[in-house]
């Protein structure tokens, strides 16, 4: 089997600092700086995969794959490949301006859900009688900030960005959650993300409509007026409302017919409900070849459905991982370019290979969207600025 990655693990940035230096040029040329690191290797085509190696792909997914904790960190010490490949794979996914901008979006819903989520599990702990235990949600704020610090090569104020957009997410987190169980519960969350996503999307299409051409990079498909708008509300709208017609037409009933579904008030029978929905998704991670897609959208689904059966905030805001995740597939589908946790799975035979870039991709993934996110605007404010030529 040919395996036509175009980075490996071999080329570290330590080895080729000068290639990491360019960055802020425009896309035709980044990539033919990189064609340095780009050959072919023949490689054992990867039949069973070590224990290990599956288990640690498995729970790379169960949590959502850009949901971050402590257990990733070591995982990503185990099996990150470094922050030069990660970044190569993320600009040649992620270069379109309206998919780094819908991006952005689902970076603030990943960080607002993922801290929130470790606050709540923080709080069940202090009201289980574990208050020594509660603390996930410092834990997962520091070692993140260490890991982005002592992997992300990327520019300091890139860097300095990413560790200061989860600070915030971190100290906001107790608030939020506060706010949204006055508000209504954990589900306003999911609709200010849905409406931030389609106002971002609008305001692209209305710059497609006032320009008359479609915003476009290199190889990128061109977002023609009116073709995408349309259908993103219509899934939005879809998967929003669907879940409120089963809560108030099915679930709500068959609570009060005295099924024992606990609808609206947590009680013993949560946990047993979020250990069956991690089961479940551990097995379809560590049993499928390519889990990415399956266990994403069952988890979106079984999350979602777990909380409305529940009542417990947890398991909704666990879903939001899953949730963001779709949101971040539209956003490539929108604009034509192929999601990179996708494109691994197409082109990276090796699986071992295959897993250290996905865990530089989702452990690195604010560092690498804002770094891409600078890189853009430096490649246009050059153009902009540029002298004519006589």
């Amino acid at each position: 089997t040919w395996d036509r990655s175009s980075v490996y693990t071999q080329h570290s940035p330590t080895k080729h600092p000068r290639y990491l230096t360019g960055l802020a040029v425009s896309r035709p040329a980044f990539f033919v700086r990189q064609k340095v690191f780009e050959e072919k290797r023949w490689v054992k085509p990867s039949g069973s995969m070590s224990l290990l190696l599956r288990l640690s792909t498995a729970l790379l997914f169960v949590g959502g794959p850009f949901f971050f904790n402590p257990l990733k960190s070591a995982l990503y010490a185990v099996w990150g490949d470094g922050y030069a490949s990660a970044y190569r794979h993320f600009r040649r996914d992620h270069a379109h301006p309206v998919n780094l901008a819908l991006h952005c979006v689902a970076l603030v819903f990943q960080l607002a859900g993922n801290f929130c989520l470790a606050h709540r599990l923080d709080e069940l702990l202090r009201a289980a009688g574990h208050p020594s235990l509660a603390l996930l949600s410092p834990l997962t704020a520091a070692s993140w900030c260490v890991t982005l610090v002592l992997s992300a090569r990327s520019p300091a104020a890139v860097t300095a960005a990413s560790i200061a957009t989860i600070g915030a997410a971190f100290a906001g987190a107790p608030r939020l959650l506060a706010l949204l169980e006055r508000t209504g519960g954990p589900v306003q969350l999911e609709r200010a993300a849905f409406a931030a996503f389609w106002l971002a999307l609008l305001a692209a299409q209305l710059c497609v409509w006032a320009t008359g051409a479609a915003v476009r990079m290199a190889g990128a498909r061109p977002m023609s007026p009116g073709s995408w708008v349309p259908g993103v509300t219509a899934v939005l709208l879809g998967w929003h409302g669907g879940w409120q017609l089963l809560a108030q037409y099915v679930l709500q009933p068959a609570a009060g017919l005295g099924l024992g579904l606990g609808l609206g008030a947590a009680g013993w029978e949560t946990h047993h409900v979020a250990a069956a929905v991690g089961a479940t998704l551990l097995v379809m991670a560590a049993a499928l070849h390519n889990p990415l897609v399956p266990t994403v959208v069952s988890g979106a689904v079984l999350a979602r459905a777990a909380a409305l059966v529940t009542g417990e905030p947890a398991l909704f805001l666990w879903g939001c991982a899953f949730t963001a995740s779709l949101l971040q597939g539209v956003a490539h589908q929108v604009t034509g370019e192929k999601a990179t946790l996708l494109s691994l799975e197409d082109d990276v035979a090796n699986k071992e290979q295959r897993a250290r870039f996905e865990y530089s991709h989702v452990v690195l993934f604010p560092a690498l969207l804002l770094h891409s996110l600078l890189q853009s605007l430096r490649t246009r404010t050059r153009r902009l600025f540029r002298k004519p030529k006589h």
